[in-house]
């Protein structure tokens, strides 16, 4: 079960990373975030960039959001990510 996990994020992390990166610099910054959740209040794009981004650096890497996307993925209950980061997948994942 969870290589299957893990052959499918890494599958939604190419497609949503892809789709984020619209500059194409190979990692996202909050403003991009921003873009992506347009409707969601500047605060909560900050908590969903201090969620993804793990080693602190202000970038969330194509890497972390994979690892954001296991833990969502096999624990959706428990996965302590925001319905905002719930929402990115589901838009920005494959059609």
């Amino acid at each position: 079960m969870a290589s299957i996990i893990c052959t499918v994020s890494a599958q939604f992390t190419q497609n949503i990373f892809l789709r984020l990166d619209v500059d194409k610099r190979g990692y996202l910054g909050q403003r991009e975030l921003g873009r992506a959740l347009e409707d969601v209040s500047a605060h909560e794009v900050k908590q969903l960039m201090h969620t993804l981004d793990q080693d602190g650096d202000a970038r969330v890497t194509p890497h972390e959001l994979h690892l954001a996307i296991i833990d969502w993925l096999s624990e959706p209950s428990t996965a302590q990510v925001s319905p905002s980061f719930a929402r990115l997948v589901s838009f920005y994942g494959p059609d």
